[in-house]
């Protein structure tokens, strides 16, 4: 036999190669072992974009909080150069030496976070150029200070720099503070005031939080609750089951009139007839701004400003001591720091003033921003007396300004001033728009 066959019979006949003892394929176990691999590489690649894509994204948010700092001076800056009355270094040092001006009030978080001198100019620069204007301090109105002094003004005069080298003088553009907070004013004793508050819940999640706010206070106005169906009247029965005064109504009306429709029209004659002051809040959502953020912090000023928070306190003790210490006072609201106008809304207005038989009205006015507000019975009476019907309201949905609720809500600052009562404002520090 030749040597090559007989070295063939002698060795042993191998396993299939595809085979493990196991009876597992090894190319499987391979082919599991590659994808896995591959899963995990795909894995790590995820991550580790996902994690610079995170970096990217972090870096550009504060390049962008960066550039709008930026661009906010360079608009103060670029304004003061177009008019010669803006932002001036000698109008910013006034400002700044006299320390009463709030930069945190006048715009918000924003004005915190910005030098004193930055939000100095920024103020001038906006109250001079129309573009957002703001007050720069609780209780002063610039443009009302202006139009009445304009015989004081020179060309190149600030209104608030003006007012501060005067000594601050009282006048029509000066509004007494009611302070919320620890450094709040004392709190008398409980009033005779037969006082009543109107509630419209269109948002009957947001009750529980009125009622809360509510109960901070010794003093406890009769509720007239209006709804916007019967489950809700129902909930917001369940709901102020809890509040220590008396609920004398639950109504549901039509969805018309926003808040102000309720309040005229449903509860109005009541309200002037068996009451000394009325009260008027609103739940609020806006339906315009994807800013929830911005909607919240305006519901929250508002509502501590106007009932009380844990860190306002008792805003409706604090302002019925206002009105029962002066009953020339018609309208106590929360001090809102932006400066709306007529705008869109000064024809519909001087018809409804014309009704009301008021006159023409002022050009520079002060009044409560977002309608809600204490006003003594004779201050409102005007308004419940023009007789509105629920066919007189704008119909759903309406206009993000122009209409005549945009008007009335102008028309409850200048009108009851212009009838002779007297106005105070409520803010409370640290809880800002």
């Amino acid at each position: 036999m030749p040597i090559a066959q007989e070295m063939e019979l002698k060795v042993k006949k191998p396993q299939h190669p595809l085979k493990t003892a196991g009876g597992v394929s090894a190319g499987a176990v391979e082919a599991s072992l590659a994808k896995s691999v591959r899963l995990a590489s795909i894995y790590a690649f995820i991550l580790f974009w996902n994690y610079i894509a995170f970096c990217v994204l972090t870096l550009l948010s504060w390049v962008a909080f960066l550039i709008s700092q930026r661009a906010s001076n360079r608009f103060a800056r670029s304004a003061a150069k177009r008019n010669p009355k803006l932002a001036t270094p000698k109008n910013i040092a006034a400002i700044l030496a006299a320390r009463a001006f709030q930069p945190e009030f006048c715009f918000g978080a924003r004005g915190a976070a910005m030098s004193r001198v930055a939000s100095a100019r920024t103020y001038l620069s906006q109250i001079h150029s129309g573009v957002d204007p703001r007050k720069p301090e609780p209780g002063f109105h610039p443009y009302l200070f202006a139009e009445a002094m304009a015989h004081e003004m020179g060309e190149r005069d600030d209104p608030y720099v003006k007012f501060l080298q005067l000594g601050r003088p009282d006048g029509c553009w000066k509004f007494p503070v009611i302070l919320g907070g620890e450094v709040g004013q004392t709190i008398g004793d409980k009033s005779d005031l037969r006082a009543a508050l109107h509630v419209h819940a269109y948002y009957i999640c947001q009750l529980a939080d009125i009622l809360k706010r509510l109960n901070l206070n010794r003093q406890r106005p009769d509720l007239f609750v209006s709804v916007r169906n019967d489950a809700d009247a129902v909930t917001a029965r369940e709901i102020l089951m809890n509040y220590a005064g008396q609920v004398v109504e639950v109504a549901v009306f039509p969805n018309v009139g926003r808040d102000i429709g309720p309040m005229l029209t449903g509860f109005g004659p009541t309200l002037i007839r068996d009451y000394d002051v009325i009260g008027h809040v609103h739940t609020k959502k806006s339906l315009f701004s994807n800013n929830d953020l911005w909607v919240a912090n305006w519901v929250e000023f508002t509502l501590s400003n106007m009932l009380g928070s844990d860190l306002a306190g008792p805003m409706i003790d604090r302002a019925l001591t206002a009105m029962v210490a002066d009953e020339r006072v018609g309208m106590v609201y929360p001090e809102d720091p932006h400066i709306p106008g007529w705008g869109q809304n000064s024809d519909v207005a001087e018809q409804i003033a014309a009704q009301l038989g008021v006159g023409e009205l002022p050009s520079a006015f002060n009044f409560p921003v977002g309608t809600m507000f204490w006003a003594r019975s004779g201050a409102l009476r005007p308004f419940v007396e023009l007789g509105l019907s629920w066919s007189d309201y704008p119909s759903e949905p309406i206009a993000t300004d122009g209409t005549m609720l945009h008007a009335l809500e102008r028309l409850f600052g200048a009108v009851p001033t212009r009838l002779g009562w007297k106005t105070q404002v409520t803010y409370t520090p640290g809880v800002h728009r």
